[in-house]
C-alpha cells in the first residue's frame, strides 16, 4: 500500500498520542480506588499524621499521631508527612487528599520514567510512553498508589535521583558530573528523609552506568559518584547540626532500623523469597504485554540485547535486593524498584514497541483507534470514579457504623473503649485517628465511650447510647452529664493519657505492642 505524505505523523506525534494512552490506562486502574471507602490502614496512619501536622498538631520533626498511641512519632522520617501536609493545607480535610497525592506522586513517577528512557537512549528505537505503560499495567502500581504508603514519595525522588546519576554520568565534562551528581546526592537524601536508608540505593547508580554502558567510562562514574557523596554528606550535616532533626533521625535510627536489622522488628524469617515471588507473579503482567508487542510486530526486530537494559536491571536489584533476604519482606516494599524493572524490560523489547509506532505514523484508521481508546479510558476512569464514590471495600464493619452512619465529635477527644483491648486494634486506632482525630484509651470515665458489641462487660453506668443507628459491630455512648454541660470528659492531670504503651505492658502481654510500620 502506497502511503500519502499527508498522511504520515512526524514520530514525536505518534509518541505523544501513546503516551496519552498509557497516562490514560494509569488513571482507569487508579481513579476508581480513590473515591472509595477503606484503604490499607499503614496509609490510613500516614494520613493521620499528615493531616495532624497541617492542623497544627506536632511538628515536622515531632510528628503527632494520638495522644495515647505516638504523641511523637519517630518511626518514619518526616519529609513524606511534610508534603502531604503541604497537600492538606492547600486542599482542605478530606479523604480525597491522600489519594489524590499517592496519583500525583505515580504521575510523576510515569513522565521520571520517560525521562530516563530518553536520557539513556532509549528514544532510538521507541518512546518514553513503553515503559510507562509498563509501569502503569504492572498490578503493585496502581494498589500502592491508592494506599498511601510512603514507597509513593521515597519512588519519586529515588526515579529523580537515578535520572540525576545517569545524566552526570553521560555528561562529557567532569564540572557537569560533578555538579550533576551533586543534585542526584540531593535527591537521594530526599528519598531517606522520605522512607530511610531503602533510599540511598541511588549512591551505586554512577558506577553501574559505567559498567553496564561502553560509553561512560570508570572515571566519569566515579567523578558523579564523588558529587554525590559530597551532597549527601553535606546533607547529613546539617541534619546533625539542628538538634531536633538529630534527636529525631537518631531516635528512628535506632529503634527502627537498628532493630530491623538485629531480626528484632518486623515478621517472618530470611529466606523466604516472599518478595521474590510477589515480583515474579506481578511481572507476568507488562511481561505479557511486551511479548504481544513482540509477537504483532515481528518484522522490526522486538528482541534484543542491550546494555541499557543491564543498566536498569542492576539498578533494580540494588533497590530490591535488601527486601528479597532481609527479615521485613512485604511486596509494597519492591515499590521504588519498579520503574527500573520496567525499564530493562522495556530496552529488551523495544523494537516491538517502535513497530507500532511505525503503524500509528502510517496509519490515519490506526490513530483514530489509538485516540479513541484513550479517550474511551479517561471516560471509563472518570465513570468508574463516580460510580465508586462512598463504596466501601475495606474495613466494612468500622465504615458501617462510623462513616456511612456520620459520627461527629470535637477534634482531638481521648476516648474510652470497651473491652480495653480495642485500643490495640491498630487498624480501628488508625481510622479513628485519621476520621475524628481521637485517642483510644482503656481507662473509662472519658467524655465518650465506643464498645464493641461482642464486649462481655456492659456500657457503664451514666452513658447512654448515641451512635450508630443501625450498629454492626462499634457503639458510641456519652456521658450523660457532659451531654448535659457540654464539657469533655475527665483528663489525665497532665492532660495526657496515662494510657500509652509501657515496657511493663509490653512484657506483660507481648502482643500488644505497637504496630510495624
Amino acid at each position: 500500500m502506497t502511503v500519502r505524505p499527508s498522511d504520515s505523523l512526524p514520530p514525536g506525534r505518534a509518541r505523544t498520542l501513546l503516551l496519552f494512552v498509557a497516562l490514560a490506562l494509569l488513571l482507569v486502574l487508579v481513579l476508581p480506588r480513590l473515591t472509595s471507602r477503606g484503604m490499607f490502614f499503614d496509609g490510613v496512619t500516614y494520613a493521620a499524621l499528615s493531616r495532624n501536622l497541617a492542623a497544627g498538631a506536632g511538628s515536622f520533626w515531632k510528628p503527632f499521631y494520638t495522644e495515647t498511641i505516638y504523641p511523637v512519632f519517630r518511626e518514619h522520617p518526616p519529609l513524606a508527612f511534610g508534603m502531604q501536609a503541604a497537600a492538606f493545607r492547600i486542599l482542605g480535610d478530606s479523604p480525597l487528599v491522600e489519594g489524590f497525592y499517592g496519583l500525583a506522586t505515580g504521575i510523576a513517577v510515569f513522565l521520571l520514567i520517560g525521562a530516563l528512557w530518553s536520557a539513556t537512549g532509549g528514544g532510538k528505537r521507541a518512546g518514553g510512553w513503553f515503559p510507562a505503560l509498563l509501569f502503569a499495567v504492572f498490578p503493585l502500581t496502581s494498589w500502592i498508589l491508592a494506599s498511601n504508603m510512603l514507597e509513593n514519595t521515597m519512588a519519586v525522588f529515588t526515579t529523580a535521583a537515578v535520572l540525576a546519576a545517569c545524566r552526570a554520568s553521560l555528561s562529557p565534562g567532569n564540572a557537569g558530573r560533578f555538579g550533576v551528581g551533586a543534585l542526584a546526592g540531593l535527591l537521594a537524601a530526599a528519598a531517606f528523609l522520605a522512607k530511610g536508608p531503602v533510599g540511598l540505593f541511588p549512591l551505586v547508580a554512577p558506577i553501574l552506568c559505567a559498567i553496564a554502558l561502553p560509553r561512560v567510562r570508570l572515571s566519569a562514574g566515579l567523578v558523579a559518584t564523588a558529587g554525590l557523596v559530597a551532597a549527601l554528606l553535606a546533607a547529613a550535616a546539617a541534619l546533625y547540626a539542628a538538634p531536633e532533626a538529630r534527636e529525631s533521625l537518631a531516635v528512628y535510627l535506632e529503634k527502627q532500623v537498628l532493630a530491623s536489622v538485629k531480626g528484632e522488628r518486623g515478621s517472618g524469617s530470611t529466606w523466604t523469597f516472599k518478595s521474590v515471588k510477589a515480583l515474579v507473579a506481578d511481572g507476568m503482567v507488562p511481561l505479557a504485554l511486551a511479548a504481544i508487542f513482540a509477537v504483532f510486530h515481528r518484522k522490526s526486530g522486538p528482541f534484543r540485547a542491550d546494555r541499557r537494559a543491564l543498566l536498569f536491571l542492576l539498578v533494580a536489584l540494588s533497590a530490591s535486593l535488601p527486601f528479597f533476604i532481609g527479615p521485613r519482606q512485604s511486596r509494597y516494599y519492591l515499590y521504588p524498584s519498579v520503574p527500573f524493572y520496567m525499564l530493562a524490560v522495556a530496552f529488551l523489547f523495544a523494537g516491538g514497541a517502535g513497530g507500532l509506532e511505525e503503524r500509528l505514523r502510517r496509519s490515519a484508521a490506526a490513530r483514530r483507534t489509538a485516540a479513541a481508546l484513550g479517550a474511551l479510558l479517561i471516560a471509563g476512569a472518570t465513570a468508574g470514579a463516580i460510580a465508586e464514590r462512598g463504596a466501601v471495600r475495606k474495613y466494612p464493619d468500622f465504615h458501617h457504623d462510623f462513616t456511612v452512619q456520620p459520627f461527629s465529635a470535637p477534634p482531638g477527644e481521648t476516648i474510652s473503649v470497651q473491652p480495653p483491648a480495642l485500643r490495640y486494634d491498630w487498624p480501628f486506632v488508625a481510622h479513628m485517628a485519621r476520621h475524628f482525630r481521637a485517642g483510644l484509651t482503656g481507662e473509662p470515665g472519658r467524655r465518650y465511650l465506643i464498645r464493641r458489641l461482642d464486649a462481655e462487660e456492659p456500657a457503664p453506668e451514666g452513658y447512654r447510647r448515641i451512635h450508630p443507628p443501625d450498629p454492626r459491630r462499634y457503639e458510641v455512648y456519652e456521658k450523660r452529664e457532659a451531654a448535659r454541660e457540654g464539657s469533655p470528659g475527665r483528663p489525665s492531670p497532665d492532660g495526657v493519657s496515662s494510657d500509652p504503651l509501657t515496657e511493663e505492658d509490653r512484657s506483660r502481654n507481648p502482643s500488644r505492642k505497637e504496630p510495624e510500620r
